[in-house]
């Protein structure tokens, strides 16, 4: 158990992602649970159902977890209190697939300075959200 937070983080061997095998939450701590949430308009002069608005699937996670992140905050709660996510990738029109290195290289780089106190994860390829251009979702659950 780490001396900083409540929880149990089991990593996962030989992965080179910061994410979490396991994470145990202890009893008394109280279980949020986000709505999914999507990117942020990084280009407001672009229509706002294009790609150009948002960004490739690396921005778009980026811009996702930073708008986690303020949401958490706002909560009194922060990224070190998330112990799942799930993430709903769509294809990208570009590679014909989802992009999971681009994703997974945001993930890194947002969580890098977390040490190994990083949530559980899923991730998965959906057909589309309702903005075609929006390539992917973030859901949480955090305690305290």
């Amino acid at each position: 158990m780490s001396a900083t937070l409540p929880f149990t983080h089991v990593p996962v061997p030989g992965s080179r992602s910061p994410i979490s095998r396991a994470v145990g939450v202890p009893p008394g701590a109280t279980t949020w649970y986000l709505s999914g949430q999507m990117p942020s308009v990084i280009d407001p002069a672009a229509p706002p159902d294009s790609r150009a608005a948002y960004g490739d699937t690396y921005r778009q996670t980026l811009s996702t977890l930073k708008r986690l992140d303020g949401i958490l905050a706002g909560m009194d709660l922060s990224m070190r209190d998330v112990v799942h996510m799930r993430a709903s990738l769509v294809a990208d029109p570009e590679l014909g697939k989802m992009d999971f290195d681009g994703f997974n290289a945001a993930w890194a780089e947002f969580f890098a300075g977390q040490d190994s106190a990083w949530p559980a994860r899923m991730v998965l390829q959906i057909a589309g959200l309702v903005n075609p251009a929006w390539l992917l979702e973030l859901e949480v659950i955090a305690a305290k």
